[in-house]
């Protein structure tokens, strides 16, 4: 969706729930992804010939309707999916699909699992709870305001006339040199509406708004500051909350295999070498890839990689044993232990308000949460039910609404969202999608029973998070991160010119035998047409990773090798990118390390539930079928491949 509409879209306040999306991208999955050795059992070929019911199980039926209906649906979103370059292959690739008689036996086994998991939810009354039934309400939404933003790029939505896309292909002739007008209509129609949309967006809205009868009461909403007074009070009564643990600053280096011995060979060498009295700097020197020790600090207790244990055996200030790590060793030694001790007032301020705005929060919802905070159209809505959405929303988005004006501005978008809500059911745009909405919802609602059925009788243990990191710790890796500067020369329209343009830039950058070398700052603000950067002197804001996304083309492969290659300081030949042009420049670098347990922790945790949930799942969904005993008949099952044998559009 563009930018433009996500503004008012809910997706930022209310459906991006992580665990959601787990979910119902696990269910899909797993239908379409079972194999089609399990998704049959329980199945039996029987022949009805007359018959319309191409499947039955305990529960329902599936007819040669709504199986056409769901085939054209499953194939309909693959052909959205594809661009006008791929249609032959696409073709080709439906027509095999259509002739396979696994690719309709699995539909069937789709169709019949989400019936039965619709049974199974009804059994437990899942969709009557209060927040599955606001989240069944928000899929209606979202699909409603997708229809929404779709219907303005529709034939009846942003006007765009004959007229402005003549204008503008007559106006871009460098980019239409060998395309017919007739040809390039659809293309630059497109182009036009986007560019009217914001604009469209914000005019269209503010009628609707001023059309609404809205009334707003922030102040109910209004969390009176702590005084200086209340905070050291608060601090005093609750010291003991505000300890800091106990702390090592260590120094270490790593060590790797080289051409003639392993690592564990060159970490015993390099041992002995400390125990013979060598100083710490000269053996790093000697025996670490960077041939230099890294500073850190250590939070006592958590004990990484056995660290602790190793550096208790020391006494302090002395190197410790070689520790394992990987398929490295690192030897480190303590410069210096902090003691754990309770904090002073200054440093854990800020703690002690946050936490009495959340009292004082509780305080004024539990007084004032059947109050109106805001009504449309006369249809008041209380403080107590813009909480309840508040609440489900992603903790990182609530984080983004702390303050009294914040609040204002999202109470501001629930009520535009609202409008444009009112507006789209007006005009039955949730009833044109009500297939759409239904299969959303029931997806949204086998992620329910997963949880209950599955997910709350998964155990993931310390012992099994920590073997899976300990078989697996070259995956657990940051990359390198550069800060860079760069030059932009966009070559869509006329690639000569833009060729010739970064050669000039490049030129100047280099410099000659009777011309000084030109500043990148310098060069950036002249010839940059990536007006953002260039203003900063080509600098980016962000630290550029190998899998950075600045702009799109930082995630080729061409460009990170540009970057991989680059000293600090160092300027690249001009790079081609998507048809534009860049020199680079680095600016600063971080090499890539290795990241450790608790850096990983949570992730791992995370994926063996996922894949401990997807093994379950299978067995749930292959002892649904079982037990329903589903039956598919064959002469109603050829009647539907014969009407598409061969068929290529739908």
């Amino acid at each position: 969706m563009h930018q433009n509409v996500r503004i008012l879209h809910t997706k930022l306040m209310f459906m991006d729930n992580p665990k959601n999306t787990v979910i119902k991208t696990s269910f899909r999955l797993l239908l379409l992804g079972c194999g089609i050795m399990s998704l049959l059992i329980g199945c039996t070929a029987v022949n009805l010939p007359e018959s319309d019911v191409v499947a039955s199980f305990s529960g329902g039926t599936i007819t040669t309707e709504t199986l056409d209906k769901e085939i054209q649906r499953h194939l309909g979103t693959a052909v959205k999916s594809k661009t006008d370059a791929e249609t032959d292959a696409l073709k080709a690739q439906k027509k095999e699909l259509l002739g396979q008689k696994k690719f309709y036996i699995e539909l069937i086994n789709e169709m019949a699992m989400r019936e039965l998991i619709k049974i199974k939810v009804k059994e437990k009354k899942l969709d009557k709870a209060g927040n599955i039934r606001d989240s069944l309400k928000h899929v209606e939404e979202e699909i409603t305001l997708d229809q929404f933003h779709e219907s303005m790029h529709g034939p009846d939505g942003i006007p765009v006339t004959l007229e402005e896309i003549q204008r503008y292909y007559d106006t871009n002739t460098a980019r239409y040199r060998s395309i017919p007008f007739s040809s390039a209509q659809e293309e630059i129609r497109s182009i036009l509406v986007e560019g009217k949309e914001r604009e469209f967006v914000v005019e269209y809205l503010r009628e609707l708004m001023d059309a609404a009868a809205i009334t707003r009461s922030y102040e109910i909403m209004r969390i009176p500051e702590p005084t200086e007074e209340e905070l050291v009070l608060a601090y005093q009564d609750n010291r003991d909350e505000y300890m800091e643990p106990e702390r090592w600053r260590l120094e270490g280096f790593t060590i790797t295999a080289d051409g003639r011995d392993s690592a564990e060979k060159r970490a015993q060498k390099a041992s002995a070498l400390l125990g013979a009295g060598e100083s710490f700097e000269s053996v790093a020197s000697a025996y670490d890839m960077t041939g230099a020790y890294v500073a850190s600090e250590y939070i006592v207790g958590t004990d990484v990689e056995n660290i602790e244990t190793a550096l208790r055996a020391s006494a302090e200030g002395d190197p410790s044993a070689p520790v394992k790590t990987g398929d490295s060793f690192g030897i480190y030694r303590i410069r210096q232990k902090i003691p754990a001790g309770r904090l002073p007032f200054e440093a854990v301020r800020e703690k002690v308000r946050s936490r009495l705005l959340e009292i004082a929060e509780a305080r004024i919802l539990d007084q004032n949460r059947d109050m109106t905070l805001f009504s449309v159209h006369g249809k008041r809505f209380t403080l107590g039910e813009f909480y309840q959405e508040f609440r489900e929303m992603p903790r990182n988005e609530q984080a983004r609404y702390r303050s009294f004006d914040q609040r204002v501005q999202l109470v501001d978008r629930m009520i535009e969202r609202l409008v444009l809500l009112e507006d789209s059911y007006e005009r039955m745009l949730n009833i044109q999608n009500s297939d759409d909405i239904d299969q959303e919802q029931q997806e949204l609602l086998a992620g329910v029973l997963h949880q209950e059925e599955i997910d709350q009788k998964i155990d993931i243990s310390d012992a099994d998070i920590k073997d899976y990191f300990n078989k697996h710790k070259s995956r657990f890796k940051l990359p390198s991160e550069n800060k860079i500067r760069v030059i932009v020369v966009r070559g869509d329209e006329d690639p000569e010119k833009a060729l010739s343009k970064i050669q000039a830039a490049y030129g100047k950058l280099r410099g000659g035998w009777n011309k000084k070398a030109a500043s990148f700052e310098e060069v950036a603000r002249e010839y940059s047409e990536d007006s953002q950067s260039a203003a900063n002197g080509g600098l980016i804001d962000e630290w550029i990773k190998e899998s950075g996304d600045y702009m799109y083309e930082t995630g080729v492969h061409v460009f990170h090798e540009a970057v991989q290659k680059l000293k600090k300081g160092e300027i690249s030949k001009p790079v081609i990118l998507g048809g534009d042009y860049y020199v680079l420049q680095i600016v600063e670098r971080k090499d890539s390390r290795n990241l450790s347990f608790e850096e990983v922790r949570e992730y791992i945790a995370q994926e063996l539930q996922l894949g401990e949930h997807e093994k379950a799942t299978a067995k749930m969904n292959e002892d649904l079928l079982k037990e329903a005993k589903l039956i598919i008949y064959q002469s109603a099952l050829r009647s539907v491949m014969d009407k598409y044998k061969g068929q290529v559009e739908l």
